[in-house]
């Protein structure tokens, strides 16, 4: 059986709400749930990976009601094509875009509310390598160094 919350962080729990890194928002998501999982790690993962894509904390509750969540945001704007505007702007020109758009397919299918839906943490290593090689190979091309990111309509959003 999966542990629970409350045996791994009890209720009011100081590093649940200021620990080094924001697990607030994967914290959130595993209350709605209320196990542990690998699953739900991935999850976590894929939380992290948006704030580094993003240079932002999980939650920020400054913001507008619709960037509170930055995994909830970020979905949502995979989904309206308007992805570009969230992430941060040294990115940009720095990826090649098929590099980036599989990094994105890969957070994304991280955050998927349904854990069968999410990839193990093994394909998301695996997925993270290939990234990584595609990039290794790119270093050095040349081109316009624009950067496209397709939604999850597969329509592609550009923006330099």
């Amino acid at each position: 059986m999966a542990p629970t919350l409350e045996l791994l962080l009890p209720l009011g729990s100081h590093v649940a709400s200021h620990g080094p890194f924001d697990l607030n928002d994967s914290l959130n998501w595993t209350v709605r749930f209320a196990t542990l999982t690998e699953k739900s790690d991935v999850y976590s993962f894929g939380v992290v990976l948006w704030e580094v894509l993003c240079a932002r904390p999980s939650l920020m509750h400054t913001v507008v009601a619709r960037q509170i969540s930055l995994a909830e945001w970020a979905k949502s704007c995979h989904g309206d094509g308007t992805l570009g505007q969230i992430i941060v702007p040294n990115v940009k020109g720095k990826i090649e875009v098929e590099c980036l758009n599989k990094f994105i397919e890969i957070v994304i299918s991280c955050l998927n509310d349904k854990g069968i839906e999410r990839l193990s943490m093994n394909d998301v290593v695996r997925g993270l390598e290939l990234v990584l090689q595609l990039h290794q190979k790119s270093i050095g091309s040349e081109g316009d160094n624009g950067v496209a990111f397709i939604n999850d309509r597969g329509d592609n959003e550009y923006s330099k």
